[in-house]
């Protein structure tokens, strides 16, 4: 079997998506005993379905965009090159003939392509492959599409079909930046533009080197279980919404640009990971979203500055940039010593908001800077941020050309979302004796905002646990937050949480 990189192995046991459909009831009960399976896609060309219970390899499947280059696998000479090394999105999809479990798989720097297939039950069968491939998308099927590093999203949309959303990746022919909105039944038939997908353009000018845009977020303002909007950040900084309301194809359109990502001397920062998008308490949209790339070997040197913002999506006339926010900065690092911990924490400021009635000019959001110690190491977002309890997680990275290092450190960041500043109480367990208390504080007993890694660590999967007794006592809610390091070992975080109150978009499914 290949190396698994970039690939994170997805569990598909019973159906749990939560659609309020009373036949998606009857379709979870009915699959309530399927046979869980884990996948994940392999350097070898093929993503990997294996039995929960003992390990045994069910399916495994080669995409055609990999398939011509498997033959480098059994050279003497082989360099080591991604196949299917991408991210994996699986959920319940609706078609005319019921409910069904998707997987959408990407290739990452294996090829410009994404896949679908049909994983409702378990019992592949290697001579008839066509009842479980729904379809692949290339970029011989469209040449906006490049090679596709993000999370695809699935989701129901006003005409009632079910969709693959996702960005159009880097590198493509045609060097643009747009969404991707294809329908997932249809695409068995073939691939038509305008009829069974939309490639929606953003219409920024392509400059001297390639743009892309990267995995979008969607949200449903009004509870329908419909998407509403999208947002997406691009190499060149902006981020995007598209509006998804309308119930025809040709209807769907980029809505506005809602912010241009720069530095404090004006420059680009690219944005490479999917934002998080949440409902403002004033109104609108809030989007959460950090930059930095780690693509191309040169982007291991770069120590350009990047930041992770917070930006109001509301009624204001113009596209926002980084003067119309509240500018945080993190502390110096300051070791915790009674737990081998290194530090920081942000400031406690909050932005006086933008008053859409008056027209009064106020702050329509935040960012932080990612510097330490207040000097730029090369820090950056390379994962994607997870919104829990109306806190914003995210992992920063500095990255290292040593070849004897596992890939830098990273930085557990948590703040509160909408303002960006440091939380009331410990985000993090330091001596893990289930009390988030003084004893987890910084000096003074600052509450600290991020907590390093070492070596540099993956996207953390969220574990929730409602009955463990941590965090105050039987029945307290915990996050447990597990972190796969760049060396292979795993870490587990825990942070006070609140119960689940409901979904607001469908990146919540995504996890």
């Amino acid at each position: 079997m290949g190396d698994i990189a970039h690939s994170s192995p997805v569990l598909v046991a019973a159906p749990n998506d939560g659609y309020a459909d009373p036949s998606y009831a009857a379709f979870r009960s009915s699959k309530m005993g399927r046979t869980p399976v884990i996948y994940v896609g392999a350097n070898d060309g093929m993503l990997h379905g294996f039995r929960e219970s003992d390990g045994v390899e069910v399916m495994a499947y080669v995409p055609s965009a990999v398939y011509p280059n498997l033959r480098s696998l059994t050279e003497q000479s082989y360099p080591h090159r991604a196949f299917v090394d991408g991210h994996i999105q699986v959920n319940d999809a609706q078609f005319s003939d019921g409910w069904h479990s998707v997987l959408i798989g990407g290739l990452r720097a294996g090829g410009k392509g994404l896949f679908a297939i049909d994983v409702t039950n378990p019992s592949f069968s290697e001579s008839s492959p066509g009842s479980a491939v729904l379809w692949e998308f290339r970029s011989d099927d469209d040449a906006n599409l490049g090679f596709a590093y993000g999370h695809p999203v699935i989701a129901k949309l006003k005409n009632g079909k079910w969709a693959a959303i996702f960005g159009n990746g880097y590198n493509s022919n045609s060097g643009k930046a747009g969404l991707y909105v294809a329908y997932i039944e249809d695409g068995k038939s073939g691939w038509s533009s305008g009829s069974n997908f939309r490639f929606i353009d953003t219409g920024e000018p392509v400059g001297a080197t390639p743009n892309g845009l990267s995995s979008p977020a969607v949200i449903d303002l009004d509870g329908d279980g419909i998407v509403d909007y999208a947002y997406a950040g691009d190499l060149y900084g902006n981020v995007w919404k598209f509006d998804l309301t309308s119930a025809s194809m040709s209807g769907w359109s980029v809505s506005k640009k809602l912010f241009v990502a720069k530095d404090s001397v004006g420059s680009a920062q690219p944005i490479t990971t999917a934002p998080e998008a949440t409902l403002h308490p004033k109104g609108g949209v809030f989007v959460l979203f950090g930059s930095g790339k780690m693509i191309e070997e040169a982007d291991l040197a770069d120590a350009r500055v990047q930041s992770f913002y917070g930006v109001w999506d509301t009624t204001y006339p113009t596209v926002i940039d980084r003067s119309k926010l509240l500018g945080h900065v993190f502390s110096n690092n300051e070791d915790h010593v009674a737990t081998s911990n290194t530090l920081r924490t942000v400031d406690t400021g909050t932005p006086d908001w933008w008053d859409p009635a008056t027209n009064v000019y106020g702050r329509l959001g935040w960012y932080v800077d990612l510097k330490e110690n207040g000097a730029a190491l090369g820090e950056r977002v390379i994962e994607d941020p997870v919104l829990v309890d109306g806190k914003i997680l995210f992992i920063s990275t500095v990255p290292t050309d040593d070849p004897c290092k596992a890939s830098g450190y990273s930085w557990l960041n948590e703040v509160d979302a909408v303002t960006g500043a440091r939380l009331p109480v410990p985000p993090f367990d330091l001596n893990r004796d289930g009390a988030f208390d003084v004893n987890d504080t910084m000096s003074g007993g600052t509450v600290p905002s991020s907590r390093k890694i070492s070596p540099a660590g993956g996207f953390p999967v969220i574990v929730r646990d409602t009955d463990s007794g941590a965090g105050g006592g039987s029945g307290a809610c915990v996050d447990n937050k597990v972190i796969k390091k760049s060396d292979g070992t795993v870490e587990m975080v825990a942070d006070p949480c609140t119960p689940s109150s409901g979904r607001l978009n469908w990146r919540d499914l995504a996890r």
